[in-house]
C-alpha cells in the first residue's frame, strides 16, 4: 500500500469548525480566531524560525547569516489582478512582488540587505520562549 490518507485516519479527526460561534472581543468571527499574519498564515508560523530559530546554532550550526525582510500586503482590485499584483505581501502572492523580486537580484548580485520587518513578530518571538528549552 502506497502513502497518504487512508480512511481511518480521516474519520479520525477530533475537531470542526464551528462557524456559529463568534466573539468580537477576542476576534473570533465564524469560528475562527483571527490574528496578525496574511489572511491564512498565522504571523507566528510565518515569521518565528527566520526571526528567532534560525539564527540559533541549534538550528542554525553553521552560522548562516538569516535576513529578514517583510513586505506588507497592498493588493491590487481583483479585477485588474486576481493574484494580488505586484505589491501583494501574501504568502501564495509574494513571488509576484516586485520589491521582493529586486531583492532577490540584489542578493544574487552580491549586495547584503538589511531586515526590514513591519510586524510584530519580535513581540511574538519573545512569547515563544525556545532558546529557554535548548541544550
Amino acid at each position: 500500500a502506497g502513502g497518504g490518507l487512508n480512511k481511518n485516519m480521516v474519520g479520525d479527526v477530533p475537531w470542526l469548525i464551528d462557524k456559529e460561534v463568534a466573539d468580537p472581543e477576542n476576534s473570533v468571527t465564524f469560528g475562527m480566531i483571527k490574528s496578525s499574519g496574511d489572511g491564512s498564515v498565522p504571523l507566528l508560523s510565518l515569521g518565528y524560525m527566520c526571526h528567532r530559530a534560525w539564527k540559533t546554532k541549534h538550528f542554525n550550526p553553521g552560522g548562516t547569516p538569516v535576513t529578514i525582510r517583510e513586505y506588507p500586503h497592498r493588493p491590487v482590485s481583483s479585477m485588474t489582478d486576481i493574484r494580488g499584483g505586484p505589491t501583494s505581501g501574501d504568502h501564495v502572492d509574494i513571488m509576484g512582488n516586485h520589491k521582493m523580486l529586486q531583492d532577490v537580484i540584489r542578493v544574487a548580485a552580491g549586495e547584503s540587505l538589511q531586515e526590514e520587518i513591519i510586524s510584530d513578530i519580535e513581540e511574538i518571538s519573545n512569547f515563544v520562549g525556545l532558546e529557554n528549552h535548548l541544550l
